[in-house]
């Protein structure tokens, strides 16, 4: 059985803890898992749901997991602060998904694609981090759990989740452009063509487009915005936040080192 990588964030953050701490949260690591698990495949199915990518009938399962991840989180009998702020996290997700609904996406067809004047992303980039950041409730609830709120880490999870969401825009931005989605990937390639049409059929040409004028410029964002989440989680011991660099962030980073590397020798006018 496919078991995602959010399971395993819990055990990544409590490392971070000193020994006494590690010890205690041992009682509700197992539960704050399976939590992760449960959310990540209802965002996922939601997410599907909001592209016309699954059924509504699929509504049904998403919101099954939905519940059982709210059942664990509410078994834990936090303080009252805690469930507040569960509820602002997922305010800042439905805002994020009604804006996804509302907006006017590009008018595609017989793979044509015409791009408004003012071609803007859904998403800003400052709001990057709000489609997923119920996903790091948990570290709010072990903190909640051992009396510790004030350990408050919401600006690494704010600077990883942007570099993810980037990251992840950037490999899906002909699949994104090809359901009508303005990203912050694609939106340096719109810009060049508002107003005007493009032909989706041309892959190689707005393969190279978007490698001249959008590749660089995410790249550069992804990393400063890892280096960035790294400060903040070396707030704690560098030797104790190791483990949430090496599994978290250093992938993100190696990724557009090599990136950077291949378009530096294929566009060098550009570097």
């Amino acid at each position: 059985m496919k078991i995602e990588k959010c399971y395993f964030w819990p055990t990544y953050l409590s490392l971070v803890l000193n020994k006494v701490e590690q010890k205690r949260v041992q009682k509700i690591l197992p539960d704050l898992k399976r939590a992760q698990v449960f959310l990540w495949r209802a965002l996922n199915i939601y997410d599907d749901i909001l592209d016309k990518e699954n059924k509504e009938t699929d509504l049904l399962k998403a919101n099954n997991y939905y519940r059982r991840f709210l059942a664990i989180h509410y078994r834990l009998n936090l303080p009252e602060d805690y469930y507040q702020k569960l509820d602002k996290t997922f305010s800042r997700l439905e805002k994020i998904n009604k804006k996804e609904i509302e907006t006017t996406k590009i008018t595609i067809k017989d793979e044509k694609a015409l791009v408004p004047k003012n071609p803007k992303p859904i998403i800003l980039k400052q709001n990057l981090a709000d489609k997923s950041a119920v996903l790091t409730l948990f570290a709010s609830a072990m903190f909640f759990y051992l009396k510790k709120p004030a350990l408050n880490l919401d600006k690494f999870w704010n600077y990883f989740l942007s570099a993810k969401q980037l990251a992840d825009d950037s490999y899906d931005w002909l699949e994104d452009l090809k359901k009508g989605i303005i990203t912050n990937a694609n939106y340096p390639l719109l810009k060049i063509y508002q107003g005007k049409t493009i032909n989706l059929s041309q892959k190689k040409k707005l393969q190279t487009l978007f490698e001249k004028h959008c590749a660089l410029t995410m790249i550069k964002e992804i990393s400063r915005l890892c280096l960035k989440a790294e400060k903040e989680i070396d707030k704690f011991k560098k030797e104790k936040s190791s483990t949430i660099k090496n599994k978290l962030l250093k992938p993100l980073l190696t990724a557009c080192s090599s990136a950077e590397k291949s378009f530096s020798l294929k566009y060098p006018s550009n570097f």
